[in-house]
């Protein structure tokens, strides 16, 4: 068992939604919306390819009725590609993520106030965001890890 699942579980509250952010012209940092792609396949109202603009979804966010919003996203913490943390939206601040307009841990205190739920990142560390590059081979694996335990996830988490 992956160790996200065991996190996940014990911060998740009520029906979870996912939102992949990211730029998938841009190698790794389009991890995130990959994740979230794949996931809406199964589960098309609670999981959403958000892009870089995830404030253009909060209408159907709002829809799914969230207890626990996760979000997915490239992010540079110093850490080994490929590698997978959890983290709360106080603890973004000294994470690199901004190839989408609005700063995602303003964007996920919003939503947490708003829709009075949980918000957490999944993050997954970059190695490579050039523009036209390909998904590394790293990430890729992480990409699949991190699917496998939200489609877990999800099954056990639905509205």
């Amino acid at each position: 068992m992956h160790p996200l699942f065991q996190e996940l579980q014990a911060a998740i509250d009520g029906n979870v939604v996912v939102l992949g952010v990211g730029n998938t012209m841009r190698a790794d940092d389009g991890a995130g919306c990959l994740v979230a792609s794949r996931l809406a396949e199964t589960y098309p109202e609670r999981a959403f390819d958000v892009g870089q603009t995830p404030e253009n979804y909060v209408g159907p966010i709002r829809r799914a009725e969230p207890g626990t919003l996760i979000f997915v996203d490239a992010a540079d913490f110093s850490g080994a590609s490929g590698e997978v943390r959890l983290v709360g939206p106080d603890d973004i601040g000294g994470l690199m993520i901004g190839t989408h307009s609005a700063p995602l841990r303003l964007f996920m205190k919003a939503l947490s106030e708003e829709m009075e739920c949980g918000t957490h990142l999944v993050a997954i560390q970059a190695a490579d965001t050039t523009l036209g590059g390909e998904l590394t081979a790293e990430v890729a694996i992480a990409v699949e890890a991190v699917e496998d335990v939200l489609l877990q996830i999800l099954s056990l988490h639905g509205g």
